[in-house]
């Protein structure tokens, strides 16, 4: 399949009916873009078509006068990889003066392996969303601020001096955010906290001995972070180490 030409694109500039043509008169509405070209890739309206996005033009077809600068190109040609569609469609964006009108021009062909997915879509098919909602593990997942809608949506950290909850407590920290920033920050507190003997002469070369295995340490705290309640409770994961 091929791009089409510039009089191939000036006869669907006039073509005020077409389903396989879209205009916008800004790039303002991106998210409206990427649905389009989700469309145009699933080949929604059939015919095995390009489908072809007008940025810079009314829904009546006059020209919106839009500045097509280098960097609306770039923003728009982001879309293609910038992972909210999957998987990544082919479609080209250029600029294009068509009929006295500058136009940002994004053409759209039909993918070999439908269907191609935007945001929600993909949650759903993941089970992170519910319709159009995000369910607990996209929120703890995918969200920005997980701690504002789920509240126990963090990790606790205490290192004991002692064997027991009542005994002094050498380091402490909450772990908040992301939950890939927390369990980056879960790897290196149990990596700074692991107590690594050294053994220099029973071998030719030495032997270090850590006190607890850190791959163990990591599996026993993505258990406690994957496999519990979160919306029943809003006490965090208690990750204790006693000495």
């Amino acid at each position: 399949m091929t791009w089409f030409t510039d009089d191939e694109l000036a006869a669907h500039l006039r073509d005020l009916e077409s389903q396989w043509v879209e205009r916008k008169r800004s790039a303002a509405d991106r998210s409206g873009m990427r649905r389009n070209i989700c469309a145009f890739a699933n080949d929604l309206a059939g015919g095995a078509r390009v489908g072809v996005i007008f940025v810079g033009l009314e829904d009546d077809g006059r020209c919106a006068g839009l500045d097509i600068d280098d960097q609306l190109l770039g923003k728009l040609a982001q879309m293609r990889r910038d992972g909210n569609i999957l998987p990544i469609p082919s479609m080209q964006v250029e600029r294009k003066v068509l009929e006295q009108c500058p136009l940002a021009v994004i053409q759209v062909e039909p993918a070999a392996n439908p269907p191609v997915r935007y945001q929600a879509q993909q949650l759903r098919s993941l089970r992170l969303a519910v319709g159009d909602q995000p369910a607990w593990g996209g929120l703890i997942a995918c969200g920005v601020d997980p701690q504002a809608w789920v509240a126990g949506a963090y990790v606790q950290f205490l290192r004991i001096d002692g064997t027991a909850l009542t005994d002094p407590i050498k380091d402490q920290k909450a772990l908040t955010g992301k939950l890939e920033d927390v369990l980056r920050r879960v790897d290196e507190l149990l990596e700074i906290n692991i107590a690594v003997r050294t053994d220099i002469t029973s071998a030719p070369r030495e032997i270090r001995q850590p006190d607890y295995p850190l791959a163990a340490l990591q599996q026993l705290a993505r258990n406690a972070v994957m496999h519990r309640a979160y919306e029943t409770t809003n006490a965090p994961v208690r990750l204790y180490w006693y000495s």
